[in-house]
C-alpha cells in the first residue's frame, strides 16, 4: 500500500509543478516579459524560470512571492488561479480514469 500512496503523491506533485509552471508562464506572457526579465528581478538565471515553467523543479513559496512582485501580480489572485487549475487537473485526470476503467468492465 505505501507504494501506490508514492506513487499517487509523485502524480500529485507532478501535477502541481506543472500547473504552477503554466501559471507563471501565462502569468509573464500576459505582462509581456521574457524569461530572462523575470529571472533577474528575481535573482535566478533564466533557465531557473525555464524549470519552474516546465513543471521540472518545484517553486518555494518565497520564490512565488518573489514571482508574483516582479510580475505585480497579488499572490492571492495567482494561488487561487493555482488550486482552481490543480482541482480542473485533477478532475479530468479521474474522469479519464473512470472512463478506462468503464471501457475495460465493457469488454
Amino acid at each position: 500500500m505505501t507504494g501506490s500512496s508514492d506513487t499517487n503523491r509523485k502524480k500529485s506533485d507532478k501535477v502541481f509543478n506543472e500547473v504552477v509552471g503554466k501559471r507563471i508562464k501565462d502569468m509573464r506572457l500576459s505582462k509581456q516579459l521574457t524569461q530572462t526579465q523575470v529571472a533577474n528581478a528575481i535573482g535566478v538565471t533564466f533557465q531557473q524560470i525555464q524549470k519552474y515553467e516546465r513543471g521540472t523543479n518545484q517553486v518555494s513559496f518565497k520564490r512565488m512571492l518573489d514571482i508574483c512582485k516582479s510580475m505585480d501580480i497579488h499572490y492571492r489572485y495567482f494561488c487561487n488561479c493555482i488550486m482552481d487549475d490543480v482541482k480542473r487537473c485533477i478532475a479530468a485526470s479521474n474522469d479519464s480514469i473512470t472512463t478506462e476503467v468503464n471501457d475495460v468492465e465493457r469488454s
